[in-house]
């Protein structure tokens, strides 16, 4: 429970810190660069600490799969970066909305391609969450521009698959 909670705590900070960014004028590109660079060295801190170093083999290693895995590294700083993006410029509330519901995507995946079982609370789940999407990007009184629902949307695949 405390996992989940420290999740939830930081993942709503980090919203709220790419909105404090705009304000404050800081360069969203570099803040990112920043953290993956402080994400490097923790991690390797981490490893080093928890887990003990055997001498590495690169014939151990499925060197197939290092084109999908820089793939997904880069969705991942794009998907990061339209985050920051629509944090700033969209609202935090949509942009983390579109954030959390993106787990719908692996749900599907889950079903469709490994053969999960797809009942009538997953069917209304799914759609209710793509709706809640939607209608969170429309304000009232706007007249809806295509920007204001293809970014959260183009943040909810990008989430989705990754």
């Amino acid at each position: 429970m405390t996992f989940l909670i420290l999740s939830i705590t930081l993942s709503s900070l980090l919203f709220v810190g790419f909105k404090w960014f705009d304000i404050k004028k800081i360069n969203l590109l570099v803040a990112i660069i920043g953290n993956y660079i402080s994400c490097i060295i923790t991690g390797l801190i981490l490893n080093s600490t928890y887990k003990q170093q055997e001498p590495t083999d690169l014939q151990a290693y499925d060197l197939s799969m290092i084109g999908t895995c820089m793939a997904l590294g880069c969705l991942f700083f794009i998907v990061f970066y339209a985050m920051g993006y629509a944090s700033a410029r969209i609202g935090v509330g949509i942009t983390s909305a579109s954030t959390k519901m993106s787990l719908i995507i692996p749900v599907l995946f889950g079903t469709l391609v490994l053969g999960e079982e797809l009942g009538i609370t997953r069917i209304i789940a799914l759609i209710a969450a793509l709706t809640a999407v939607v209608l969170m990007s429309w304000n009232q009184g706007d007249k809806p521009g295509a920007k204001q629902f293809l970014i959260p949307f183009l943040i909810f695949i990008g989430s989705g698959i990754v």
